[in-house]
């Protein structure tokens, strides 16, 4: 299995590590950038371990290169648009300042119906950015590259999706738990969270930590037990397997409940996890 996980960022008017509205998009492809950079060491090893990412091209030997090149730094990292910061112009992807800024055009970052970047692509993204900044290939010459790293993400992990296409949310109204080492992602349209299980415990797992996932532990067979709809309030609930660092086998159960789009309550096992601000 391979690794690449999400965090909640953070908002300013020039979009440090991320921003909360932007195109429509509500800052989640900004968070998934952010996200990726953060765990961007991770997925250079799971890629190594797992053929090429699946690629045809010799990216195993590209990755070497790249963690070998000075990336930038998460509080170096920032958004902006080419009318916030010139050096952007004109539809730059990305420029260093000679402050050391590592700035990312936002507006790039989404299609032309404004969707957000997922997760998968967003490591096919930093790649393409990460491999033109440390002169192994040019952006224009990652296309293929970064498809293969969002099908490689994409593929990985098993997940669970909730009010898709279904009598309780309308049309796009879903969230979707992926399982991925320690951590399970649990992405809707509104939000993106985290859960996370650094110790490889399950009794030390919460919502606020900034860790890379424990690669000796993993969420498994996630199973949607309940799911309802009452007065706009979207409950459920999804089971599985959590197979510890220890290697010991336990069973859990997440409980979540939605308003309007938002996470109101989650708990795991029984016990009430605090949500990031």
């Amino acid at each position: 299995m391979k690794a690449f996980l999400f965090i909640a960022l953070f908002a300013c008017s020039w979009a440090f590590a991320g921003g909360d509205v932007v195109n429509n998009g509500g800052g989640l492809s900004e968070q998934a950038i952010v996200f990726s950079a953060r765990h961007y060491n991770s997925f250079i090893e799971s890629c190594l371990r797992y053929d090429n990412c699946g690629a045809k091209a010799p990216v195993n030997a590209y990755l070497k290169r790249v963690q070998t090149c000075s990336l930038p730094k998460l509080n170096e990292l920032y958004f902006a648009t080419a009318q916030e910061e010139p050096a952007l112009a004109p539809a730059k992807t990305y420029v260093l300042l000679a402050n050391g800024h590592f700035v990312i055009n936002r507006e790039l970052l989404y299609s032309s119906s404004k969707e957000p970047l997922k997760v998968s692509g967003a490591f096919g993204y930093i790649s393409r950015i990460y491999f033109d900044h440390c002169g192994v290939l040019e952006f224009s010459q990652t296309v293929d590259i970064a498809k293969s790293f969002a099908s490689f993400a994409e593929a990985d992990g098993e997940q669970v999706t909730i009010g898709k296409d279904n009598l309780y949310l309308p049309s796009q109204r879903w969230v979707r738990i992926r399982a991925l080492y320690s951590d399970l992602i649990i992405e809707g349209p509104g939000s993106f969270l985290r859960l996370s299980c650094p110790s490889g415990q399950l009794n030390g797992c919460n919502l606020l930590d900034t860790q890379e996932s424990n690669l000796a532990s993993r969420f498994k067979n996630l199973t949607l037990s309940q799911e309802s709809m009452t007065n706009g309030l979207l409950h459920f609930e999804v089971e599985g397997a959590f197979i510890g660092a220890d290697r010991n086998r336990q069973y859990f159960k997440l409980t979540a409940d939605y308003q309007d789009e938002k996470p109101v309550q989650i708990t795991l096992q029984g016990q009430s996890l605090e949500l990031p601000k």
